[in-house]
């Protein structure tokens, strides 16, 4: 809402298999009345995006996208008139493995502060994830165009997509974990143990874990009470 703005933008990150809007942006419109930029990039190679995915660039994909909202200028490729979004603060929400990019791409980027994250993986070595591949395929075809061999070293837990090997730096940012009790497809440990090795850093943190909800994504930070949370958490 262009008359309404608190100079802070959500970046999302979506999972796998997911799409750019996470069940569409509906339910997030308290966002935008509160003067918040919501913001939906495409991981390059997925949707909209040209290329090929490699999973370890979708974070190449978000640092991207925040640093071209940081510099503030856009252009509209229908009307080619250009527009100014310059946010003073970002803040990243992934969900599901677009948590771990999420964590990821703040960790990286020493503009990115705060982060919220979905039910989240935090490590995907030793994970089975053979079934996540039919799922890729039989949701979205050719929607995610992802390099055979980027996606053999993902399902043996060798690419570079594991927040849990960025802790160090993890540690000095503010993040928000959001996990289901219920979550069979992430399990909430990953949330708890990541709550754990964060404390004793410099950053705010919270971690809220849901009663009797399962796996869900960034849709979920539309629900009134995790919105009161984070604001509380925005405010700290």
């Amino acid at each position: 809402i262009p008359s309404s703005t608190n100079n802070t933008a959500i970046l999302f990150c979506y999972g796998i298999p997911s799409h750019p809007f996470d069940r569409f942006p509906f339910g997030l419109e308290s966002y935008l009345r509160q003067g918040y930029t919501l913001v939906y990039p495409h991981y390059e190679g997925t949707f909209g995006s040209d290329g090929v995915c490699t999973i370890e660039n979708a974070v190449d994909s978000v640092v991207a996208t925040a640093q071209a909202l940081y510099a503030g200028k856009f252009y509209n490729l229908v009307s080619e008139d250009q527009f100014n979004i310059k946010p003073r603060r970002i803040i990243l929400a992934g969900g599901s493995f677009g948590g771990s990019v999420a964590l990821i791409a703040a960790a990286i980027s020493d503009e990115i502060k705060n982060v919220i994250s979905v039910a989240g993986p935090i490590d995907y070595k030793g994970k089975d994830l053979s079934r996540l591949e039919s799922k890729l395929q039989g949701a979205y075809k050719k929607e995610w165009t992802i390099s055979p061999l980027a996606w053999e070293e993902f399902l043996q837990g060798k690419a570079d997509i594991n927040p849990i090997d960025y802790i160090d730096k993890l540690v000095k940012k503010n993040i928000c974990l959001i996990h289901g009790i219920k979550d069979t497809v992430v399990s909430v440990d990953h949330s708890i143990r990541l709550s754990d090795m964060l404390k004793g850093g410099s950053g705010k943190n919270r971690v809220l874990i849901e009663p009797n909800v399962g796996h869900v994504g960034c849709h979920y930070i539309g629900m009134e009470h995790i919105r009161e949370l984070i604001e509380s958490w925005v405010k700290e």
